[in-house]
């Protein structure tokens, strides 16, 4: 993942940080009701726990963590390539908590703002099961 993976690996910073800078200025101007910010906290909450650190530790079976998914091993050898840009900029430790903002910021608020703009504001009132 040479080139590309620092590229790739930049993107995911700007995706899961600007939208939680947004976010949180608009908590702080008091621009967001509250069910909103529960939703972006419920969000973060359930991607964070329910499948990014499964995905990024490799606890799901046949398990392979992001490190070995980034730089393989080399064939003769099972160590992981300790100098792989990609693991130093953005190591497994930190990359679940991004990938976890980027889903609640992006995919959750983006979800909420297309069911608003398809629907009014009523269906999220008046949602049944």
């Amino acid at each position: 993942m040479a080139g590309g993976g620092i590229a790739i690996i930049i993107l995911i910073y700007i995706l899961s940080l600007v939208p939680l800078l947004v976010f949180c200025s608009n908590i702080y101007y008091k621009r967001l009701p509250k069910p909103v910010v529960y939703l972006y906290l419920i969000g973060f909450l359930l991607t964070a726990f329910g499948w990014e650190l499964w995905w990024t530790f490799g606890l799901v079976p046949p398990g392979q963590d992001v490190d070995h998914r980034r730089c393989p091993p080399r064939v003769d050898t099972d160590e992981t390539n300790s100098n792989c840009i990609e693991n130093i900029i953005l190591p497994q430790e930190i990359n679940w908590v991004a990938a976890s903002f980027f889903d609640a910021g992006i995919v959750c608020m983006f979800g909420l703002w297309f069911v608003l703009k398809v629907w009014d504001r009523s269906v999220l009132i008046e949602w049944h099961w």
